[in-house]
């Protein structure tokens, strides 16, 4: 048929519609008639008829319906949701398919098919996650959209149906990407109504999160914060009005009991660390009266303890460290009195060795203190000269010694020379004067043998054999030795004191 007027373009093919024969109505007695084994002719007849006209009436249809779409002008066809596209004229014949078209239609049904598997994957994810009770609007419109695909598809228009499918899976994965943030803000919202004592609102939203997503941790500690409520409630009230009328050591309890029952009660929180702010503020005030009272008493240790504990309440207070800056000050003076007065007394005790402490003392505190560094240098030479002199006197033999007998009378001359003198170092004096003579007085001593041993003193020489001699020695310690042929060597070892000494005996008597 040849194009109408106006027309460009010929009309694209009409694929050809499979049109089920077997629905058409056909009598029971013919039915019958050709099922039986030879059939009359009058029947045969009647029947081929009927076919005939029936093939005839299709024909004459497909005929007419392709002159109503010839002469219809320009139609139109939607490809996508807003764009459309006109008709081409329809041939008079219908051309089969190419091979290639068959390929390219073949490949959108794929497509087509990929996408809508998706598509319903994500779907079945979010209805697992009761995606209609927090997004039922935006979820029904997607699969709305997926439901006009489908309809494409089986008008076999893949490509179209594909593009549907895609703006569905577009959708869904909105919805997806959302998740998260409705989570945490039905979790707010949950929480925000647990501060504020809704149980029923908090409960509802927070099984709906766990509907949402049943492994949520933090919904599920949530939701067991919800179980104690009301008592957690009833704590916080009572706490709540001890604190307005002034009473902050009952509220801390009640706050702390409340915390107990639910440790993330933010009201609980707050109540607490206000009841504690309050008790530290009079604790603080309180310190600081006690501190500022003991420092115009004198009573400075006290006061700097009542400062020290001010400042642990509120550290920032500039005026409490100035406080604690003057108490110190006038404690480190008052201590410094004290021990410039204790060295005065050790000194004149002379308990020089504890004056020279007390000194110390002082310097540590305030070393430009002059009195506690000439005190000091002072008490340190007479406390050197006193254990010098202890020493000496302690130990008189050692005199014997011609480097000890230097030192010691070179002790005593410094001694005797010290101004102010004292009751100790008088008697040192007396005491050692009385050693240095009797170390330089020698002293007689008996030495007595077998007359067969040669007998000999270190620092003195041979005395020879004999049974009984006298010699004279300084007070010290001295060894005697002696010799015999055939026998076994003897040493010893005596001290001569100021005192009376007993006789020496030295002789061989072990034979070898």
């Amino acid at each position: 048929m040849p194009a109408l007027k106006g027309e460009r373009k010929q009309i694209e093919p009409i694929e050809a519609a499979d049109i089920e024969l077997t629905g058409l109505a056909i009598p029971e007695a013919e039915s019958r008639a050709q099922s039986a084994a030879v059939p009359a002719n009058a029947d045969t007849r009647r029947t081929v008829i009927r076919y005939g006209l029936a093939l005839v009436l299709l024909g004459s249809l497909a005929l007419i319906a392709v002159y109503f779409q010839s002469i219809g002008g320009r139609q139109e066809t939607v490809i996508g949701e807003n764009t459309k596209q006109p008709i081409a004229d329809v041939p008079t014949s219908v051309a089969p398919a190419s091979p290639y078209e068959q390929q390219q239609k073949a490949a959108a049904r794929r497509a087509a098919q990929d996408v809508l598997a998706r598509v319903v994957e994500k779907q079945r994810q979010l209805e697992a996650s009761a995606v209609s009770e927090w997004a039922g609007t935006a979820f029904a419109s997607a699969i709305e959209r997926a439901e006009s695909g489908d309809r494409l598809y089986r008008q076999a228009r893949y490509e179209v149906a594909q593009k549907a499918y895609l703006q569905s899976e577009k959708e869904l994965d909105a919805i997806g990407d959302s998740l998260a943030g409705t989570l945490e803000k039905m979790l707010k919202e949950a929480l925000a109504a647990i501060e504020s004592g809704d149980e029923p609102t908090a409960r509802a939203t927070l099984e709906t999160v766990l509907r949402m997503q049943p492994a949520h941790a933090e919904a599920q500690q949530a939701l067991e914060r919800v179980a104690k409520l009301p008592q957690v409630m009833a704590v916080l009230t009572e706490a709540e009005d001890r604190l307005s009328k002034g009473a902050p050591e009952a509220a801390q309890a009640l706050f702390s009991q409340a915390l107990t029952l639910d440790s993330q009660s933010r009201r609980g929180q707050s109540g607490l660390a206000e009841s504690r702010r309050i008790l530290s503020e009079r604790a603080f005030q309180s310190a600081l009266d006690a501190g500022y009272q003991a420092l115009e008493a004198g009573n400075f240790s006290a006061a700097v303890r009542k400062f020290n504990q001010a400042l642990s309440e509120k550290p920032d207070s500039e005026t409490t460290r100035q406080a604690l800056v003057q108490a110190q000050n006038e404690l480190n003076q008052s201590r410094e009195r004290s021990w410039l007065e204790a060295a005065k007394e050790h000194e004149a005790a002379e308990r020089w060795v504890e004056a020279v402490t007390a000194y110390d003392k002082v310097i540590a505190s305030d070393s430009s203190v002059v009195a506690a560094r000439t005190g000091r240098i002072r008490s340190q030479a007479r406390a050197d000269l006193d254990s010098q002199l202890q020493k000496l006197i302690g130990a008189p033999l050692r005199l014997s010694s011609p480097s000890v007998l230097r030192e010691a009378r070179q002790a005593l001359s410094d001694a005797q020379k010290v101004r102010p003198d004292g009751p100790r170092i008088n008697q040192q004096v007396e005491r050692l004067e009385v050693l240095l003579q009797g170390a330089v007085t020698p002293r007689p001593v008996v030495v007595q043998s077998d007359n067969e041993t040669r007998v000999s003193v270190l620092r003195l020489g041979e005395l020879g054999q004999f049974r009984e001699k006298t010699i004279e020695l300084r007070p010290g310690k001295y060894v005697a030795e002696g010799v015999r042929p055939g026998y076994r060597d003897v040493r010893v070892d005596f001290v001569v004191s100021g005192e009376s000494e007993a006789p020496i005996l030295v002789a061989c008597t072990e034979p070898i």
